[in-house]
């Protein structure tokens, strides 16, 4: 299997949605096995608020009332 190296432009992306407003910004990271869900944009390009979760975690999509599993959406 191919070990895949996050790119600084997927990484660098968050500021650009912050400084847009995007309420919630996901950042799935496929080599660390891990979802950041970033939340509370400012117009300065970081967000407020970031969590971090495993394979093993669960989240709700915004506007959602069904959960995920991280590894569901892991190759």
């Amino acid at each position: 299997m191919r070990r895949l190296t996050p790119q600084p432009v997927d990484r660098a992306k968050a500021a650009v949605y912050a400084k847009g407003g995007a309420a919630v910004y996901w950042h799935l990271d496929l080599a660390a096995r891990r979802l950041s869900v970033h939340t509370r944009p400012h117009a300065d390009g970081r967000y407020e608020v970031v969590h971090v979760l495993a394979e093993g975690d669960a989240v709700t999509p915004p506007g959602s009332a069904a959960s995920l599993r991280i590894a569901a959406l892991l190759p």
